[in-house]
């Protein structure tokens, strides 16, 4: 993590088309302290929350659920992105849902002009949009930056998306805490790495805050022993 400091950068965003659920994790996990354990490391920002449009939730014309919400994400977060980025940033984007990723992929894209990708999931988050059974972005966010559904999808969504080579993508399944703390320190100490993308975290799941402290805990050691990792 080679630039001057972190700035966290939180999405608040459903692909369901809602606000809450996985809309609340950013608040959530600054109330158990994220940005207060960040903030011992050198450089720190909190940006805040992008402020998103209200999402409806009903399928456009690419099949998605809150698909003019979406467009406008994907084009906020890579403002936000690139923001940061030019300030000498690292950012940490605090979903929310999964394709916050596209807005930072295509921030990046307009940078590097191929950007990589380490995508840690449960799911490979590739359905084409029409057939998927929720509608939700989150679940075909991955084919999206890879481009595979095109020829469906709307002008609107395709002016905004990334374009990942395959080649460019290390995609990578579940993992405990312990190994995936070790798999994002090593990530996030590489040369070249850019950013980081935290998301799915259901508060309404979660009444006894037990995750939310999990993931604060997490992010906190792996960007301290990434940082250990670079000396």
């Amino acid at each position: 993590m080679r630039p001057a400091g972190l700035a966290l950068i939180g999405v608040p965003a459903n692909s369901s088309g809602t606000v809450d659920g996985v809309a609340r994790a950013p608040a959530a996990l600054r109330q158990r302290g994220l940005a207060t354990a960040l903030a011992r490391h050198p450089g720190f920002t909190d940006a805040g929350d992008l402020a998103l449009p209200v999402p409806v939730p009903v399928r456009g014309p690419s099949g998605l659920l809150a698909e003019d919400a979406l467009v406008a994400i994907i084009g906020q977060v890579a403002q936000a992105v690139a923001a940061a980025r030019r300030r000498g940033r690292f950012p940490l984007l605090l979903g929310g849902d999964c394709p916050v990723i596209l807005g930072a992929l295509a921030a990046l894209q307009a940078e590097a002009d191929r950007p990589g990708l380490l995508f840690v999931d449960g799911h490979e988050d590739a359905w084409p949009p029409r057939v998927s059974p929720t509608g939700e972005a989150a679940d075909c966010e991955l084919g999206l930056a890879l481009r595979l559904f095109d020829a469906g999808l709307s002008p609107q969504l395709r002016a905004v998306l990334p374009r990942l080579d395959p080649a460019d993508v290390a995609a990578v399944g579940p993992r405990d805490m312990g190994e995936l703390a070790g798999l994002t320190a090593t990530a996030l100490a590489a040369d070249g790495c850019a950013g980081w993308s935290v998301c799915i975290y259901n508060p309404d799941l979660d009444p006894g805050h037990a995750g939310a402290d999990a993931i604060v805990s997490y992010i906190a050691q792996a960007i301290t022993a990434s940082n250990h990792r670079q000396c």
